[in-house]
Formats: C-alpha cells, structure tokens, sequence
C-alpha cells in the first residue's frame, strides 16, 4: 500500500486543504500521515476526522534575518529536523506533500535527505517562507492562484482544495440545523481559524443597524465570551467556532470575514457576495488573496469603520450568489500520483 506523508501548520488556512486532500487519498487506499506543529484547530480538526497525525517541536522565530532569537531558534529547530527523519525513516511514505506552515520545512527538508519524494502546495497568492526556502528541491509547487507573486519555474496552478460538501448544502438543511424556524437575510462573520477582534469590535460597533439581517457570528475563542454578554436580545447565532462551514455557507446571503486563502476558495465555490477585510501581515498576502476573487468589495483595517462597513453592507446586500464549481483537488491528487 502507497503511503503519503501531509507536512502542515496548525493553522485553519494550512490543515484544511491538507485534511481534504488526506481523506481523499485514504478512500483511494493510500495510508495518510500527517505531522503537524501543536497548534489549533489543526489537532481537533484530525482527531475529529479519524486522521493519524504526529506532533513535531517547532520553536518560532521572529522574522528578522540577523538577530540572536533567530540564530538560537535555527538551533533549536535542528531537533525538529530530526524528529522529522526519523519519523519519515520508520514510516517509509512514497510521497512526502507540504503544505505550508513552520512544520513544513523540517519535514521537507527531511524527505529530501532520505531521497522521497516531496511536493509542495501554496494556499495563498505569494509563495510563503517555507515554500520559498523549500521549492528548490520540491518536484513541483501546486499553487492556488495563477498570478502567484514568487513563482518558480516548477510551478503547476490547481487551485485551492477544498471540502466536497462546501456549496452542496441545501438552505432548508443550514437553517434547520442552525435552529432557525423562518428564513431572512443572514450575515456571516468570521475572522478565521483563530478569530479577529478587529471584525468583532467592528460589528459590536454597527449590530444596532442590522436588524433586518439573521447574524451566524464565529467569534474565535479570545473573544467568545465578551460578545456572548454584549449581544443577547439579538436574532444571532454566536460560537467560537464551527466545524460545519458548509451549513453556515448554506443559508448566508453575505460573508464579511478575513481572506485566508482557504475562505477565499470556500466564498469563490458558494459564489457569496462578500465583504473581506484582509489581515495586514508583512508580505499582504491576504490582500493579494482578496484581490483573486472577483465581485467581492475589499475593506483594508485602516479604512475599517462603521460608516465604511455599513456602506459595504448596503451595497451588497442585494446581489445573488454566483457559484463555481472547482477541479483542484483531482489536479492535486493527479500530480501526487503520477
């Protein structure tokens, strides 16, 4: 039997791509193993899909390229190169995939040494560090946006993968599973895996001017409980986090999120009119994420306001869905493969 090794970050934007192309390889036959850092939602998400996963130790470093912290972590990190080979020496995979991420690097760099096999796949419009570091000596670098800014010769465009069930929910389903007894035009707000205090205060600040909207609100841990005792006499949906996007696609007529690349390919199959409000990392790799979509109205944190994002609201309020059908995972399965 054929054994493929996922290498991903913990992170939302990372695990589930990774997540989507495992269980796709697991109902080919192939046995699947992912290493991961110790991060969330990514160990939930794998326990809660029956997914064999490993734990590296991964010591984070500031981007700075001449500094001590960077020196001593560049160390420190030698022990996760080396959990990384003896994993892959014991476990012996025919394919070796990273898909962005610190835990990415280690495990890459460990399957070049032992000569298996390895591929790389870029969520985001700008190739990331692991990525740029490891695409040298990658077979080929799958990327989810054709303008990729970094791109290297042995790149192949395939998209985003993303779960089968996004976009194949029926609205009925989203709104009995929400609980909801009559259909309105509902708001769905979400800052990512991790959550965004930034959207939350945004939307605490403007909800008295949303009462012809239904809220499904994801607030992220940090926030949860704040915005739990804040909004109680509202028609809101409020959770911290949601394992079921694809009920919550289902029945929302507007998304107002951030623009990991992940979201970006879950809104771009739904075809929901969308309000994105990029995080404002280093490289704008979110940005140029939302740039990839069309149709969507794109607010940067410095222009973010109420007067901003309720003028958003009501120019989208009243476009329809345009849904697009997506064939990246089978171009990625294809390429792992063959």
């Amino acid at each position: 039997m054929k054994k493929v090794v996922i290498a991903s970050g913990g992170t939302g934007g990372h695990i589930y791509p990774g997540i989507v192309i495992g269980k796709r390889l697991k109902e080919l036959n192939i046995d699947i193993l992912f290493i991961i850092d110790n991060r969330e939602p990514g160990i939930s998400i794998l326990k809660k899909e029956g997914l064999r996963f490993k734990i590296i130790p991964i010591f984070y470093w500031k981007r700075k390229v001449f500094s001590l912290n960077t020196a001593i972590t560049f160390f420190l990190n030698l022990i996760a190169l080396g959990v990384s080979f003896f994993i892959l020496f014991r476990e012996k995979p025919s394919v070796v995939l990273g898909m962005g991420g610190y835990p990415s690097f280690p495990v890459v760099l460990a399957s070049f040494l032992l000569r298996i096999p390895r591929f790389l796949h870029e969520q985001n419009a700008r190739l990331g560090l692991a990525n740029r570091l490891l695409f040298p000596i990658a077979k080929k670098v799958a990327t989810s946006f054709e303008q990729t800014i970094y791109q290297p010769k042995n790149t192949v465009f395939t998209g985003c993968p993303i779960r089968k069930e996004i976009g194949e929910v029926k609205r009925e389903d989203g709104l009995l599973y929400f609980g909801f007894l009559e259909d309105k035009k509902t708001i769905l707000i979400f800052g990512g895996s991790q959550g965004s205090s930034m959207i939350n205060d945004s939307i605490l600040e403007i909800i008295q001017y949303l009462l012809e909207f239904r809220l499904i609100w994801i607030t992220g841990n940090k926030d949860y409980q704040k915005i739990k005792e804040e909004v109680k006499e509202r028609e809101v949906f409020i959770t911290p986090f949601i394992f079921e996007m694809e009920k919550a696609y289902a029945i929302a007529d507007i998304v107002i999120s951030r623009s990991g690349a992940t979201t970006v390919a879950e809104i771009k199959r739904c075809g929901i009119p969308a309000i994105l409000i990029p995080y404002p990392s280093p490289d704008n790799h979110q940005l140029l994420n939302a740039r990839g979509l069309q149709g969507v109205i794109i607010i940067k944190e410095e222009n973010l306001n109420r007067n901003t994002l309720l003028d958003a609201i009501d120019r989208i309020k009243d476009r329809q869905r345009e849904p697009c059908r997506s064939d990246a995972l089978e171009k990625l399965i294809e390429l792992i493969l063959t």
